[in-house]
């Protein structure tokens, strides 16, 4: 079944760029694109699929705007954009999106970064990890990750594909309480503050592999 994409920016390049790169995947097809908050809301309301967004050229759109997406479960939101700033960035990943390109990816790294997030994988490309690795705790303050036991690793792996703790909880058969906890040392081990700080931990020690990285 093809992954459904709705594509929204102000650019008629950027949509038509993205909307041809969509007709040559196999695995996805264009749902629709817009240009403005105003038409982009009432298509989320309904269907599922990978939402491919700049907020910095949507009309009507502010960057705190990108958090309420997220009411829109079935929609994952991958952004492309040209924010680099490292304020700019954290915010944004902070908001919940699945995943963050900059304007600098090729087509390949588009092509897997769209069916990634469409099966609620995390992912950031390489350039984005360096700019949230220059705000993440030094390494000096950053704990190796042998310190972690392989239930835990196990966890963050399951955690970066996507699933929540419940459902972590059915798979791994423990409860979600123990899976709780498992979350907190982890955080705690790594001396880390946030999912979106683990998740960039954890891809730049290689704990999860980004394909098309080296």
């Amino acid at each position: 079944m093809s992954v459904s994409v709705i594509v929204a920016h102000q650019h008629a390049l950027v949509r038509e760029g993205l909307s041809h790169i969509l007709q040559e995947m196999p695995d996805a097809e264009l749902h629709a694109t817009c240009t403005n908050a105003a038409d982009l809301l009432p298509m989320l309301e309904s269907g599922s699929g990978v939402l491919i967004l700049d907020p910095l050229h949507v009309d009507g759109m502010e960057l705190q705007d990108v958090e309420l997406l997220q009411q829109f479960s079935g929609w994952k939101v991958l952004l492309i954009t040209a924010c680099e700033q490292m304020a700019m960035v954290r915010q944004l990943v902070g908001t919940g999106i699945q995943g963050y390109l900059t304007r600098t990816c090729d087509r390949q790294e588009i092509e897997e970064a769209i069916m990634r997030v469409a099966k609620g994988e995390t992912t950031y490309c390489h350039k984005v990890l360096d700019i949230l690795m220059g705000q993440a705790p030094a390494d000096s303050e950053r704990c190796d990750p042998a310190i972690l036991s392989e239930r835990e690793v196990e966890i963050i792996r399951l955690i970066a594909s996507g699933l929540t703790t419940r459902e972590i909880a059915g798979k791994l058969y423990r409860s979600e309480h123990t899976i709780s906890t498992h979350r907190k040392n982890i955080m705690r081990k790594l001396n880390l503050r946030s999912s979106s700080e683990l998740m960039v931990y954890a891809m730049a020690s290689g704990l999860i592999l980004q394909e098309g990285r080296a």
